[in-house]
């Protein structure tokens, strides 16, 4: 294991399993470390967006919510309908984003 990830889990392992009373900046800083470690995970990938967008960054939001869906985030419905995406769902690009990943998972838009 590189070093680096080693320093990052040692890092991860100061945090405590409850972040209920985290702020929304250090929820984003654990979730950004946790991708140091798997930058490809979709759900990682899912909840920075979601961070983002509650921090109200929907420019930021939506470049991990299209980071999401390439690594395979299922549940669509999370990103389509949640209050959280609203202001990212009103961005030039969002509508974009989802056509494309509906066109290339066509089994998704039924």
């Amino acid at each position: 294991m590189s070093t680096t990830k080693q320093l990052v889990r040692r890092r991860l392992k100061e945090f405590p399993e409850d972040l209920s009373s985290f702020s929304i900046g250090q929820c984003i800083k654990l979730v950004r470390l946790a991708l140091l470690l798997d930058a490809q995970s979709p759900e990682l990938n899912y909840y920075l967006a979601y961070f983002y967008a509650i921090a109200g960054k929907p420019l930021q939001a939506l470049v991990y919510i299209r980071r999401s869906l390439k690594f395979g985030f299922l549940p669509l419905r999370k990103i389509t309908h949640s209050g959280a995406f609203k202001a990212v769902r009103e961005l030039k690009g969002y509508s974009g984003v989802i056509t494309r990943h509906l066109e290339e998972n066509p089994a998704m838009s039924k």
